[in-house]
């Protein structure tokens, strides 16, 4: 399994719980894999198919700004984790989901914390520029469809 083949599930479940995902979002000196937005708090979830050590820090590093985090892994590498290194999970307040090829799950829930309020800005900033990006490309085939004008 491949991080890509992890991403529809975890989106699903990111809109399962009332969230409206983003992906890649850029955040110091990387990229936040997924980040859900409500009206009133941010999660961040990252992902990696084995290295669950790297995916830890990294939640914990871009997580600052967001109320709850995760980490998503495939689920045998998951219930691993889960069995012999719930402790270190649960001291950081970093939750745990385990993912299959259809479904991903909540094994160890996220401790809601209160996130640093500049961090939680930037989130939501790059968050609303990928919004727009997004709405503009949109727009932008819309008008070329309407104009009959190559989609090239």
């Amino acid at each position: 399994m491949f991080e890509e083949q992890l991403s529809q599930t975890v989106i699903s479940l990111i809109q399962n719980q009332g969230y409206t995902p983003f992906l890649q979002i850029p955040h110091f000196d990387g990229k936040i894999d997924f980040l859900g937005v409500n009206s009133s708090e941010c999660i961040v979830i990252e992902t990696k198919v084995s290295k669950w050590n790297k995916a830890l820090k990294q939640a914990i590093r871009y997580g600052y700004g967001a109320e709850r985090v995760f980490v998503a892994l495939p689920e045998q590498t998951a219930q691993y984790v889960l069995d012999n290194f719930r402790e270190k999970f649960e001291s950081y307040g970093v939750g745990l989901i385990s993912v299959t090829n259809d479904q991903a799950f909540i094994l160890l829930e996220s401790k809601y914390k209160s996130p640093s309020t500049i961090f939680k800005r930037l989130l939501l900033v790059q968050a609303q520029n990928r919004l727009l990006s997004s709405q503009k490309r949109v727009a932008e085939f819309i008008a070329r469809f309407k104009d009959d004008r190559p989609l090239v």
